[in-house]
């Protein structure tokens, strides 16, 4: 191995190391990515746009929208941005009771629910 090879590697490593002190910071995530990616901030942004839209929709007529699909299909977002950063649908699901929040989140990139990547839309 040569020289520089060596001491970037264990620069790495040692920035590694470091970081597992850093509170909330993974040193596994460091290395495969974290929920500050851009994929992940996208999918945050496009999630905050179907939210303001949502919400809109339900101040305008009184009721939740029945699916992202509604608000595409009305033009108030792009069919092009219903598929979250890694090409999975997000999903929406309106409130069951009055006064409650829809749920909108992604998969994130593993595509599956219920695993620590989802990333689900904080109403205010």
């Amino acid at each position: 191995m040569h020289q520089h090879a060596r001491i970037g590697t264990l620069v790495a490593l040692v920035g590694l190391i470091g970081l597992g002190g850093c509170g909330d910071v993974d040193p596994a995530n460091a290395l495969i990515g974290s929920k500050d990616t851009a994929e992940y901030m996208k999918a945050k942004m496009q999630m905050k746009s179907f939210a303001d839209a949502l919400r809109a929709e339900e101040l305008s007529t009184g009721e939740w929208p029945i699916s992202l699909d509604t608000l595409a299909t009305d033009g108030q977002i792009r069919v092009s941005d219903l598929e979250d950063p890694w090409g999975n649908e997000f999903v929406y699901a309106p409130p069951e009771t009055m006064g409650d929040n829809p749920v909108l989140y992604s998969f994130g990139p593993d595509g599956e629910a219920g695993t620590p990547d989802d990333i689900e839309h904080e109403w205010q």
